[in-house]
């Protein structure tokens, strides 16, 4: 056997173990709040009243598209995805077309009336009933819906002159007819934070948000034929 043969067959192992590291961070990753059914689900229990108390570290935009039926029941990765809302992001998998404006997946009608690249705004944050040191961190994803009611709320941290992380802030969710449910953040009142660990949880909590999705099914790399033989398909 080659050299070579054996460089690509070590490049295989390789991907496939970073691809089998990557699944299990997708599994085991942020805990995830859903808002299923118009109510709001913590680890999987229904919370009482669809209202919780929460200090919001960070945010940010996404357009995705999923191929297939979307399950938000199920860890799922998007084949094209956008942070800056503007062009695929480099590791998108199958990326749908060289700029969002313009793409046929974020056109209207795409997807029955709506568009098949569904637009949200994700948001990592930590229970306001732990400290702010050890607080688990979340992440839930607000539809285009309810991104209203987040921009509201960033809007009206920046008035103040405060970090969104100082509000005790009531996330709340409710049935709605028309769009399922209706997702929310109101700022309550600001509480006094060891600033230094707030600002280092605030940027854990961007980091996470921007940390790419993996790549799972990656094709492996192909073997070079021996010189002076075709490859058959």
């Amino acid at each position: 056997m080659s050299n070579e043969l054996i460089s690509i067959e070590e490049q295989v192992k390789q991907q496939l173990a970073l691809q089998q590291q990557k699944m299990a961070a997708l599994q085991t990753g942020p805990n995830l709040i859903s808002f299923k059914g118009g109510q709001l689900i913590v680890d999987g229990t229904p919370i009482p009243g669809g209202e919780a108390e929460v200090h919001v570290l960070a945010q940010q935009a996404e357009r995705a598209y999923y191929e297939g039926e979307y399950d938000p029941s199920k860890p799922q990765v998007p084949a094209c995805y956008s942070f800056d809302l503007e062009t695929p992001h480099p590791e998108s998998s199958s990326p749908q077309h060289a700029t969002c404006e313009g793409c046929p997946q974020n056109e209207w009608g795409s997807k029955g009336k709506g568009k098949a690249c569904r637009e949200s705004a994700r948001v990592a944050l930590v229970p306001a009933t732990a400290p702010i040191e050890t607080a688990p961190m979340y992440q839930c994803s607000f539809p285009i819906s309810s991104v209203g009611s987040v921009k509201e709320f960033i809007g009206r941290c920046a008035q103040s002159g405060k970090l969104s992380g100082e509000f005790k802030t009531r996330l709340k969710v409710v049935p709605d007819p028309r769009s399922f449910f209706k997702a929310s953040l109101t700022p309550l009142q600001t509480v006094e934070q060891p600033m230094r660990v707030l600002i280092e949880r605030m940027q854990q909590a961007r980091d996470q948000l921007m940390t790419p999705y993996p790549v799972l099914n990656a094709p492996e790399p192909e073997a070079e034929a021996p010189k002076g033989k075709s490859k058959k398909f």
